[in-house]
């Protein structure tokens, strides 16, 4: 609502010198960008009533049944409006138009000053970001709260139990990292070259690595799928609807079961859905050098991931005494994925991967439960301490 109280200053500036634009506190839109911002209340209606209703007619007569969990892409497409929506007369651009509401831009104007809040690369220093996002998210929430609740067979893996989880000890800290900006240094002649690196140097949130072993009884050889979440820890399972939206997928990966015992050990650096750091230019450019002088081999193939999430920001900043949380462990029947034609995912140059079997994203935590049954013996919560080293402190000198 309008006055925003919320005020953001990044207090960035551009390579030429000019600041980002900031916004005010109790900002205010222009008159103008009323329609627009009734624009945006029209989609979200539209969008509302779309779900509500269970269905969705296509100009051609298609129905889409919003029932079916298998759409929850058509709704994606529908709140981005993407390329593959040809609906944006009716589904508009109400993350792109939130932004520039938000910013006091037009996207009609020539003449535009960014605030931080329009660069994805900026956005997330913005508290508005997340309030935004959690007004779009209440789609995905909607959409999930008309789906029924997964019975027994759903969530049990009949014949494994988790017998017992074993998790090393998670540490966080900050580390000093030295960021290659040349880049962003104009060059008045280009007849001439830079021949120095240009760093900038800031402090990033990191964590040591660390391994969970599971201990798993298994009546069955086959293949299994398992899927392990970090959320809040709660002291009454019955108050698992309150909490199962702050649960985040992790890792997830498939394991081969044989009759017995069976010892899964898989490190932090191994995570599906985390990714290391790309090799910045200067250090790509001197492996290339090297090799020409013959100095050192130059390796063909050094594809590096294109998108996924930081390895280094899978554990939030711990507590020195220690942050109470909890790991949830759930290992489920493998069932290949629908792969259309030839295509692979492969995220060295793709993105959009949600998982790795035929199971939503967020499985089991997606849909509300019935804690009567809920909880099967293929399932594990493990109570976890994140600790936090200052090691800035620890060196300090007094």
């Amino acid at each position: 609502r309008f006055p925003l109280k919320l005020g953001f200053f990044s207090m960035l500036s551009y390579w030429n010198g000019m600041s980002f634009k900031n916004r005010d506190v109790n900002y205010m839109i222009k008159d103008d960008d009323y329609l627009k911002l009734e624009w945006v209340m029209d989609w979200e209606m539209r969008m509302r009533k779309m779900i509500d209703d269970g269905f969705f007619m296509m100009d051609d007569g298609t129905k889409i049944d919003m029932r079916d969990w298998k759409n929850i892409d058509f709704l994606g497409k529908m709140m981005n409006c993407n390329m593959d929506n040809m609906l944006c007369t009716k589904f508009g651009f109400m993350d792109v138009m939130s932004r520039m509401l938000l910013s006091g831009n037009d996207f009609m104007s020539k003449m535009v000053w960014p605030s931080a809040l329009m660069h994805f690369e900026t956005s997330l220093r913005d508290p508005m970001f997340y309030s935004m996002w959690d007004r779009m998210l209440e789609f995905y929430y909607m959409f999930k709260s008309y789906l029924p609740m997964y019975t027994v067979d759903e969530l049990m893996y009949k014949g494994v139990v988790i017998k017992d989880v074993v998790v090393d000890k998670l540490m966080t800290y900050f580390e000093y990292f030295d960021a290659d900006i040349s880049n962003v240094v104009p060059m008045t002649n280009v007849d001439k070259y830079w021949d120095m690196t240009v760093l900038g140097r800031t402090m990033r949130l990191n964590h040591k690595p660390f391994t969970y072993t599971l201990n798993v009884m298994s009546e069955i050889t086959g293949k299994g799928m398992l899927r392990v979440f970090l959320g809040p820890k709660f002291m009454d399972m019955m108050d698992i609807n309150m909490f199962r939206t702050m649960f985040v997928e992790i890792d997830q990966y498939m394991v081969d079961l044989v009759v017995g015992k069976n010892t899964i050990i898989r490190n932090s650096r191994d995570f599906f859905w985390s990714v290391r750091d790309r090799t910045m230019y200067t250090d790509l450019y001197k492996k290339m050098m090297m090799s020409i002088g013959g100095k050192d081999k130059f390796i063909l193939d050094m594809s590096e991931a294109h998108c996924g999430f930081p390895d280094r920001l899978i554990l939030p900043k711990g507590w020195t005494s220690g942050m109470q949380m909890q790991m949830y462990f759930v290992l489920t029947p493998y069932m290949m994925t629908e792969v259309k034609g030839d295509m692979i995912f492969d995220k060295t140059y793709m993105c959009g991967m949600t998982t790795m079997d035929m199971l939503p994203m967020g499985f089991p935590f997606d849909r509300k439960i019935d804690m009567t049954y809920w909880y099967t013996k293929n399932m594990m919560f493990k109570d976890v301490m994140i600790y936090h080293m200052d090691e800035m402190k620890v060196n300090q000198s007094y």
